[in-house]
């Protein structure tokens, strides 16, 4: 994760944020299903940065 956190493109808190995803999964399907979510707007951050060619800190 530390070094995906460092590529252009990745916000600040990537490595904290992506290892938050899978902390905390819980029994209940609301939780996976909200780490889910959460990894998917990480991913359209990351992703959205690189479309813009900036770096998204």
């Amino acid at each position: 994760m530390r070094a995906a956190g460092e590529l252009p493109g990745a916000p600040a808190d990537f490595a904290g944020r992506a290892h938050a995803l899978f902390a905390a999964l819980g029994t209940t399907p609301e939780t996976p299903a909200a780490a889910l979510d959460e990894a998917d707007r990480l991913v359209a951050e990351v992703c959205g940065g690189l479309a813009d060619g900036r770096h998204v800190d």
